[in-house]
């Protein structure tokens, strides 16, 4: 496997977390990003959902019901549409050519130059490769440009922890009525400690008792009163 693919993104479910999983990615020696808890903004298909949703959001006026009735037009909508990041549709991309949609836009024997089988695939190639490194050229500016958005609005205000530090965590726990607890009534924040950084401005903490609780955003962090030694 290419080393500059061996990577893999993921959320911190349980499936990918586990020991079998994890035990899988180390055999192929494949390095393992679990985004943020909590932190739908580092998770690319949350992105893609939330513009699946807003698609849908359109054809549900009349009866939310019959959302599931629209995922093949979305779909079709999604996979055709240019992307402001890499340039072309995602179809294009995959394809080497736009999806034809309507009778007049397909090829008639006689328009095609008459080349052999071997000289066409010759040719899909050769503009496949070209693709690759114009969108891989797009994607670069894209990710330049947002970067420095992001340095400006988060990055730059954004604090930073020492491993050891007390700080305090958003509490993330859910309501449970058999427990008898109200979200809306309990703590915002709970007390825990840095365990580790991960990333630029993530880390990984520990609750009083020393379990650990996962990685996350500091976005979703604030000081606390001291450091423990």
């Amino acid at each position: 496997m290419d080393s500059a693919s061996a990577c893999v993104i993921t959320d911190n479910a349980t499936t990918v977390v586990g020991k079998e999983f994890q035990a899988l990615l180390k055999h192929w020696k494949i390095q393992h990003w679990a985004n943020s808890r909590h932190h739908s903004q580092a998770n690319p298909v949350e992105r893609v959902n939330r513009t699946i949703n807003a698609c849908l959001r359109t054809y549900m006026q009349q009866d939310q019901r019959l959302w599931d009735t629209k995922i093949n037009e979305v779909e079709e909508m999604l996979n055709t549409t240019i992307h402001s990041s890499t340039g072309y549709s995602p179809y294009h991309i995959l394809y080497g050519h736009e999806k034809v949609t309507k009778g007049d836009e397909h090829l008639l024997d006689r328009d095609v130059r008459d080349i052999s089988v071997d000289e066409r695939n010759e040719l899909r190639d050769d503009i496949n490769k070209k693709l690759f490194h114009i969108v891989a050229k797009n994607l670069g500016k894209s990710y330049t440009k947002t970067t420095k958005v992001y340095n400006l609005r988060h990055k730059k205000f954004c604090l930073t922890y020492q491993i050891g530090q007390k700080i305090y965590k958003r509490n993330f726990k859910p309501s449970v009525a058999v427990a008898k607890y109200n979200a809306k009534y309990g703590p915002v924040y709970t007390p825990c400690v840095i365990i580790a950084k991960r990333g630029t401005s993530s880390y990984e903490v520990a609750d009083e008792n020393g379990k650990n609780l996962g990685v996350f955003s500091a976005a979703d962090l604030r000081p606390g009163t001291a450091s423990l030694k």
